[in-house]
């Protein structure tokens, strides 16, 4: 009997908390090794001391990280209070790359900080495994 292999098919998420109306969605796909190997590059940086670990990661970077190597595409914008268009800087990820999507998080998440929070909710929802850091 063969291995069945994992179902990469992006999974639709919606942003129901911030917006009730059901309307903002991510689709986030599951993890591949080579998500896994980035991703241990990046938790690399941290020191054993006797029975303690000391860490040098930044947990909202590896948020960052993990939602980037997921992403497939969204349609977030954010009501900016006296202006007269939204911002919706992300675009779907085979036409950014990844300066350009964290600078776009970075911008949606000054403005609805929990935003990126419930984002990567969807994210170790479909790869349960990065709940822990390491």
């Amino acid at each position: 009997m063969a291995i069945k292999a994992v179902d990469f098919t992006p999974q639709e998420f919606k942003l129901d908390r911030l917006d009730p109306t059901g309307e903002t969605w991510v689709k986030v796909r599951h993890r591949a090794w080579k998500d896994d190997l980035e991703r241990g590059e990046f938790l690399r940086a941290k020191r054993y001391a006797g029975m303690q670990v000391e860490s040098n990661v930044n947990s909202y970077g590896l948020m960052e990280l993990e939602i980037w190597l997921t992403y497939e595409s969204c349609n977030i914008a954010v009501e900016q209070p006296g202006k007269e268009n939204d911002l919706a800087p992300f675009r779907p990820k085979a036409e950014m790359d990844r300066a350009s999507f964290i600078e776009a998080l970075r911008s949606v998440g000054n403005l609805v900080p929990d935003l990126i929070l419930d984002w990567h909710d969807a994210v170790v929802s479909v790869n349960p495994i990065w709940r822990l850091p390491f």
